[in-house]
């Protein structure tokens, strides 16, 4: 198609307990999101994806977090032109599978007189033919596999474009955390604490279902009150369980910052929260406290056009896979 006709590209975010998809229409000069759509795995979502992604023209997924491993290596300068064919032997004992049954990509991170570094993303061959062949039989095929919390990157780059933020997606079993320094990639980790880890804690402190918990979750704002010493009873049980939960994240996105740091990048500016966790009552203010560092939630930006009554929240990842068919001669990293 011509640089003036329209595309309608697809963005699939398939998490563990959600999938969803963001159908984006792209032309020259403007983008539009049309849809954001989601179904829970465990009751058959993919009538509504498909039928979101009926009559596309490009569409983008992405491997989760905890199904791809990602490694940052340094060679001399002079392998620069055959990383591909080394990648296997300097992996070979890094990760816990055979380097034949992995699919291997890697994105040049510096690259100085002397040598190079790179990021190594690793993935078993099993895992990625599954997703394939899970979004084949409903008719989609997509351009790209991203890896993990780097699918986030595009939406930081559209949000932040000239400062360095982390987009910290809160999942329901995971939590991916994405830094990016005037939209280009520094560290990207996956944890597994999520905003089940809060249902959980409230529900074995209560011993109550897991149902019942999740609605008190949403409904009550545990984080509000720091001094846990003003509450008491229930209220103060409540706010305990909830405070361990939320400190599991908490730790996750310090690491990820002093990773960051360790590798000479600039003081992060600002978090960004995504993700169907990231509506926890008091969560921003909490994690604000607690890391120093100005937190709010995702706001869609102007050049995506009116988003009113869709969950770009939710459906964040899934919209920065879309984003990618903004620029589809930019080198990424693809597991396909």
């Amino acid at each position: 198609r011509g640089p003036t006709m329209a595309q309608v590209v697809i963005g699939l975010d398939v998490g563990t307990h959600m999938v969803r998809a963001a159908r984006l229409r792209v032309s020259f000069r403007t983008m539009e999101v049309e849809q954001i759509v989601e179904g829970r795995v465990d009751e058959e979502p993919w009538a509504a994806i498909a039928e979101a992604s009926r009559g596309a023209d490009l569409v983008f997924s992405a491997l989760r977090g905890d199904e791809v491993s990602l490694r940052r290596l340094e060679l001399p300068a002079a392998a620069s032109k055959r990383v591909e064919a080394i990648l296997p032997f300097e992996l070979d004992g890094e990760v816990p599978f055979d380097v034949q049954d992995l699919v291997l990509d890697h994105s040049v991170v510096d690259q100085g007189p002397e040598t190079i570094r790179i990021l190594a993303v690793a993935a078993r061959r099993q895992v990625v033919e599954q997703h394939l062949s899970t979004l084949s039989q409903e008719g989609l095929t997509p351009r790209e596999v991203g890896a993990g919390a780097r699918a986030h990157l595009e939406l930081a780059a559209l949000v932040a474009p000239s400062e360095t933020v982390a987009i910290v997606d809160i999942g329901h079993t995971h939590t991916d955390v994405c830094i990016a320094d005037a939209g280009a990639p520094s560290v990207a980790r996956t944890c597994s604490a999520g905003g089940r880890d809060v249902t959980v804690a409230l529900a074995r402190a209560f011993d109550v279902p897991e149902t019942v918990a999740a609605e008190w979750k949403h409904a009550e704002r545990y984080l509000g009150t720091f001094d846990l010493s003003l509450l008491e009873g229930e209220q103060r049980t409540a706010a305990e369980a909830v405070r361990v939960a939320a400190d599991r994240i908490v730790r996750e996105i310090r690491q990820t910052l002093a990773a960051h740091g360790a590798e000479g990048g600039r003081d992060v500016q600002r978090i960004i929260l995504c993700g169907g966790g990231s509506r926890l009552s008091g969560l921003v203010e909490y994690l604000t406290s607690a890391l120093g560092i100005e937190v709010g939630r995702l706001e869609a930006p102007a050049a995506l056009g009116p988003v009113a009554g869709l969950d770009v929240l939710g459906g964040s990842k899934a919209l920065s896979l879309a984003l990618r068919g903004t620029a589809l001669r930019k080198k990424r990293i693809d597991l396909r």
